[in-house]
């Protein structure tokens, strides 16, 4: 997993020092979190083509579409595209009740069947049992928005612990569920450097 590891922490390192070096200058650390979504999806894609001849792979190409489906969610990306395409057809299709609905559908239920998927490589019960409490914990958080803080705690522990079980039991034949590992750290990273704003 070497090469996905160096894309995963060269991109943090380079949120990081733009943080520091906005945080010496104006007093504030601040990152470009409005393109979280887009560079998650522009490594979605990377990870993708560089493993596409992996069995399996097309549980990573699946990542892609979601990702996708996360960047219409998210109010920064979607009004950076709408106003590149000079049309406002993305902010009306992501401010729809049943595109929300659809949204946490695909993007939980992903991580749903990743979870279960890794299980079936590793056959580990223990780990499974936390990875679907942490995520269902995180899902039932979202509708409740009064805990969003919650919410984001457990879902990023959700994503620790998955990067760090695949490491326990990882195996020369899974790379799919290392990919997808790293692709959970990346996402933690730039989600968990929001709050440092």
């Amino acid at each position: 997993m070497g090469r996905e590891f160096k894309i995963v922490s060269s991109i943090f390192m380079v949120f990081l020092i733009y943080g520091l070096t906005s945080l010496f200058q104006s007093g504030s650390f601040v990152t470009p979190i409005f393109l979280n979504q887009l560079i998650l999806l522009a490594v979605a894609i990377v990870f993708y083509v560089m493993n596409r001849k992996e069995k399996h792979s097309a549980i990573i190409a699946l990542y892609i579409f979601i990702q996708f489906l996360a960047c219409l969610v998210d109010g920064f990306t979607v009004a950076f595209v709408s106003e590149k395409i000079n049309s406002d057809v993305l902010i009306i299709v992501s401010e729809t009740l049943w595109f929300g609905a659809l949204f946490i559908l695909c993007y939980f239920g992903y991580f749903i069947y990743l979870s279960i998927y890794s299980y079936q490589q590793h056959q580990s019960t223990a780990i499974l049992i936390i990875k679907l409490g942490l995520i269902m914990g995180s899902l039932t958080l979202f509708f409740i928005p009064d805990l969003a803080v919650i919410r984001d705690v457990v879902f990023f522990i959700f994503l620790l612990f998955f990067f760090f079980s695949y490491l326990r039991i990882q195996t020369k034949t899974d790379r799919v569920t290392g990919v997808m590992a790293h692709q959970f750290l990346l996402l933690f990273f730039l989600e968990g450097l929001e709050y440092l704003h």
